[in-house]
């Protein structure tokens, strides 16, 4: 009877295996279910976040286009605009020159007036070091 007591108090080896095997099971199961779930929770927001994009990048090109009619419908109405058929570059030269825009013109002319001041500044500099 001893020996029946011990089975029933005692867990034997089997059932402390099969104990460990079963909570090994469900934690591997839980870990394996979390990772789909987070998973599923990553490819939601991305999607979510690229319909997101997607809705902005509609919203400012809609924005942009409405601008753009703006800015051009005032410059279109104006008598001393050139006529795009003038010559090719003439309407977007009196476009960039109108929105204030400096001009390739405008960038030689200052860098020729910035490599005579720096002739005349090295002159300079030479007299006085002679």
């Amino acid at each position: 009877m001893e020996a029946t007591t011990n089975d029933v108090t005692q867990p034997s080896d089997a059932h402390v295996a099969n104990g460990q095997e079963s909570v090994i099971a469900a934690l591997m199961r839980r870990s394996m279910l979390a990772m789909l779930g987070g998973l599923a929770l990553t490819g939601d927001a991305i999607e979510d976040n690229f319909d997101r994009m997607a809705a902005r990048g509609e919203q400012i090109q809609n924005e942009t286009t409405e601008i753009l009619r703006e800015v051009l419908g005032q410059f279109r109405f104006q008598p001393h605009a050139p006529s795009p058929t003038e010559n090719d570059r003439g309407g977007l030269d009196w476009l960039i020159e109108q929105m204030g825009l400096p001009t390739q013109q405008d960038v030689d002319t200052l860098q020729s007036q910035i490599e005579r001041l720096t002739d005349r500044v090295e002159e300079l500099i030479a007299r006085r070091c002679s």
